[in-house]
């Protein structure tokens, strides 16, 4: 009897998830991950924070293919959690940057006449002294 007890015990705690919480009131269980871009993330939390910080650092576009690829997810899985990151950083709009803005590089040029895709050969990074 004793023993039936500590096995109902131990596998009412297995099943609450790590760093979850749950509601006293109502008592439904909330993931640590719910209403953020992590929400319902099926490949991991710690590939899709290396996504994130790759899409934050490069200075080129990144496709969907090539973070499939790298990250061991599907190119469809890629795409939609990248649109999830590149909106999020987004601005809203709401607060602007007003007064000093200090920028530490950029790149000046457009478009190069009878070359295809971007080019970054012929443009310099100019630095900017305000």
């Amino acid at each position: 009897m004793v023993i039936v007890a500590v096995n109902v015990a131990m596998a009412a705690i297995k099943s609450v998830r790590t760093f979850s919480r749950t509601c006293n009131k109502c008592g439904d269980t909330e993931s640590p991950t719910a209403n953020t871009i992590f929400h319902r993330v099926r490949f991991g939390v710690r590939t899709a924070f290396f996504i994130c910080f790759e899409m934050a650092t490069t200075s080129k576009s990144l496709s969907a293919t090539q973070m499939g690829v790298r990250y061991g997810i599907t190119e469809k899985t890629a795409h939609l959690f990248m649109l999830k990151v590149r909106e999020a950083m987004g601005s809203s709009g709401n607060h602007p940057m007003d007064g000093n803005v200090q920028v530490d590089e950029f790149v000046l040029g457009g478009y190069e006449q009878n070359k295809i895709g971007r080019s970054y050969s012929t443009k310099k990074k100019r630095p900017l002294q305000l």
